[in-house]
Parts: C-alpha cells; structure tokens; sequence
C-alpha cells in the first residue's frame, strides 16, 4: 500500500510508515479506472478526488 502523506511504499499491515511516520488508518485503497490516481477511500466518498469518476466498490451489487 502506498503512505497518504508521504508516497513511499508501506508493508500490508504496518500502522505507521517507517519513513514519514504518519499514521496508517484502515481505510480502502482505490485507484480510478478513469484517470489511474490513487487514493485512500472512506465509507463516505463516492467519486473520484481528482477527475470526479464514480467509486465503484468491491462490495456494491449493480443490476
């Protein structure tokens, strides 16, 4: 997963980046389909920060 403040790469699991130190909550990774920027996703987002796309979830049904 990569760090939200820093952009290093942090180990599954790891709490705290080693390198910047900034705490590591539980929230989703999620990587627009439309403009590939990736990001940390809460329950409560529902597009994309940067190009505005729909956040299709893992756990949505579409019919």
């Amino acid at each position: 997963m990569i760090c939200p403040s820093c952009g290093e790469w942090i180990d599954e699991g790891d709490p705290i980046c080693p390198s910047c130190g900034a705490y590591i909550s539980d929230d989703e990774e999620y990587e627009c389909p439309v403009c590939h920027e990736r990001f940390e996703i809460d329950d409560y987002d529902d597009v994309c920060r940067f190009c505005g796309a729909p956040i299709k979830r893992r756990d949505e049904f579409y019919f």
